[in-house]
């Protein structure tokens, strides 16, 4: 049986594992119904597929797919999964030209941009269109509730997502472990070791001490990336 993290009795969360990270399932007992964060790249679909069928659920129960960013590791099942679940698709406007694969890179990151561009043709990768762009503090009627947290800075419209959960919270950020990389690169350059105040890091870590300030327990992140690239 995959393994999942159970905030209680009705809330679950499926990491699905590909070759570059992690997205979530994210399941209401219930009700019978899943949101998807982010989907992937390569190697997912599968795993997400024996999922469903481990807790009964059909593509269609997946009602939305909530997205931290557009980066070809979080968008590359994007046109596929649409497709099959017929599911909207919540983003940040801003993340619409990295999920279309027409961000201007500048700098050092425009060898990131060659490596989307590369893998985007060797997948036949499709972009799709947002269908409900999303805002800082915008409540979402999926799991329970879930706020949206925006965390610029791994990219202008990187988001997370917040579930209030009394016993256990949780954030849910896109790609932290690359703000922290970017702080270590900093360093090495010999600028200091710091995390930009706008980074994800930075975000996350404000967050925690605002539910420590109103006594509420500290926020789990679970992170979606287990490599460190600059964006």
């Amino acid at each position: 049986m995959t393994r999942f993290y159970s905030l209680d009795a009705s809330h679950r969360i499926y990491p699905i594992r590909g070759l570059l990270g992690y997205f979530h399932l994210l399941y209401s007992a219930s009700c019978c119904k899943a949101v998807l964060i982010d989907t992937g790249l390569v190697g997912e679909m599968a795993q997400l597929s024996r999922v469903l069928r481990e807790i009964g659920l059909d593509w269609p129960d997946i009602k939305a797919i909530l997205l931290t960013h557009g980066h070809i590791d979080h968008t590359g099942n994007l046109a596929k999964i649409k497709q099959l679940t017929g599911a909207p698709l919540f983003a940040h406007p801003g993340e619409q030209p990295h999920i279309n694969g027409t961000f201007a890179y500048r700098g050092a990151s425009r060898v990131c941009g060659v490596l989307e561009a590369a893998g985007r043709w060797l997948l036949r990768y499709q972009p799709v269109d947002i269908d409900e762009p999303i805002s800082s503090g915008m409540d979402l009627p999926f799991w329970g509730g879930l706020r949206v947290i925006h965390l610029p800075g791994h990219t202008q419209g990187h988001c997370g997502f917040y579930h209030p959960s009394r016993s256990f919270p949780i954030t849910i950020p896109g790609s932290m472990a690359r703000c922290i990389a970017e702080s270590l690169m900093s360093w090495w350059r010999g600028g200091g070791l710091r995390v930009r105040p706008s980074s994800d890091h930075a975000r996350i870590v404000k967050s925690r001490v605002i539910h420590a300030r109103t006594e509420q327990p500290l926020a789990e992140t679970m992170e979606c990336h287990d490599t460190m690239t600059e964006m």
